[in-house]
């Protein structure tokens, strides 16, 4: 094989992978990238449309990897994209990418051509991003039709039966039927009436004030056990109280016994104190008024 068959086998012709997106604020999910499992805000873009004074970005990544950087051509027509890397030695494409004229929502996009030498695109890790602004996203215009522009098969027949008059119609057996059981109900009740049950006999006037009498007598024996018994807790309660304070008092007096020795016992050391204080200067001042002097003892051992 020669030279040039090598080489033409070395040479990639697939055209690279890339990717259009389309960044606004009435887009969901525009401005964002994921990274750990979570959506960041892309400050790169944020700081492409404040620099050139637009609401929205289109951008388009490219996979150039294993290309020379220097080898890339790139440039920013009024339709799309050009990219050339023919002079690259391995990898040689000749990419045109035209502008999407809509979104995925059917909305026309307003690009601003105004700047398009000054365009530029950012090569990183292998992947070239280009960008350009857009101004606007024309919403649809949906147009209102009036009565007469509808056809008879949208409005239908108004003669034919309609849902609502079949509910009427319903309505009106199930109310029937709750009349028919009313009736029903008001003859039975009717007839309840009419044939009284036989109640208990009458009491006599005697027999009437015994009954009372034994139900006063009943209220009055359980007032008295509840009196009573409130009673006793409460000259329990007394007890208790009484006992308390007479402890109180017990402690107070063994409290003010106890600090009377103390100060007994203070004041007697205090004065044993003085008289042996007293002494020992009487005997220092006694004779020439000077501290007598110990002899010292001296012994000879043989």
């Amino acid at each position: 094989m020669s030279n040039q068959q090598m080489e033409d086998q070395n040479e990639d012709t697939k055209a690279p992978s890339y990717s259009l997106k389309i960044h606004h604020h009435t887009i969901p999910g525009s401005f964002i990238f994921r990274k750990n499992g979570r959506n960041r805000i892309d400050q790169v873009l944020r700081g492409y449309c404040l620099h050139h004074q637009c609401t929205g970005v289109l951008e388009c990544k490219i996979n150039l990897h294993f290309v020379n950087p220097k080898s890339i051509k790139y440039d920013a027509t009024e339709k799309g994209f050009h990219i050339d890397t023919t002079q690259d030695g391995r990898r040689k494409y000749d990419l045109f990418i035209e502008y999407p004229q809509k979104d995925k929502y059917g909305r026309e996009i307003v690009y601003d051509l105004s700047d398009l030498k000054n365009m530029e695109a950012t090569f990183f890790n292998g992947v070239l991003s280009c960008r350009l602004p857009v101004i606007e996203i024309k919403a649809k215009k949906v147009k209102k039709r009036k009565f007469s522009e509808f056809s008879k098969e949208e409005i239908g027949d108004s003669n034919k039966p309609t849902a609502s008059n079949k509910k009427s119609k319903v309505l009106s057996k199930k109310s029937k039927k709750k009349l028919a059981t009313e009736a029903e109900d008001e003859n039975k009740n009717e007839e309840a009436v009419a044939i009284k049950k036989p109640g208990k006999p009458e009491l006599s006037v005697t027999e009437q004030t015994q009954l009372a009498d034994e139900i006063v007598n009943k209220i009055e024996k359980t007032l008295k056990e509840k009196h009573e018994k409130a009673a006793e807790k409460d000259k329990e309660l007394m007890e208790y109280l009484d006992q308390k304070n007479k402890r109180k008092l017990m402690k107070e007096k063994k409290k003010e016994l106890a600090k009377l020795i103390f100060q007994n016992r203070q004041e007697k050391n205090k004065r044993k104190r003085l008289q042996s204080a007293l002494e020992t200067m009487t005997e220092n001042t006694s004779g020439t008024g000077k501290a007598p002097s110990k002899k010292k003892k001296v012994s000879f051992k043989l």
